[in-house]
Parts: structure tokens; sequence; C-alpha cells
């Protein structure tokens, strides 16, 4: 028996948070093995470098998926 729209919707919605999850508790772990491992100074290089990495991502994005849903010849 096909699932309905409703239900496929939901199911992928599931999926989609419980790799979000995954997805922060491997971020979270790689941190808290990084604070162990390196100096404080180390760690800070890091982190700032992190930083950089997640502004640089987040302009890259700013509307692109808007835009793509919007454009329908994309």
């Amino acid at each position: 028996m096909p699932a309905s729209t409703e239900q496929r919707m939901g199911s992928g919605a599931a999926w989609m948070v419980l790799f979000k999850l995954g997805e922060r508790s491997l971020g979270i772990a790689s941190i808290l093995i990084l604070v162990r491992l390196l100096s404080p100074h180390d760690f800070g290089f890091v982190a700032m470098a992190l930083s950089f990495i997640a502004m640089a991502e987040l302009l890259t994005r700013a509307g692109f998926d808007v835009a793509l849903i919007q454009n329908q010849a994309a």
C-alpha cells in the first residue's frame, strides 16, 4: 500500500531531525576531543578558523535556497 504524502513528509522530517542531531553530536564530540588534545593557545586558533569557516558558509548560502525555489528554470 503506497504511503500518503503526509506520511512521507513526516518520515522525511523525522530522518532530517535525526541526521541533524547526529551531525551536531559529532561536532560537539570533535570539539571536546580537540579541547583535550590541544593547548589552549592552539585551540584558540582552531576555534577562530572554525568561526571564519562558519561565517563563510553562512555568507555563501545566504538566500541561495530561497532563490532556487523561486526560480522555476533552476
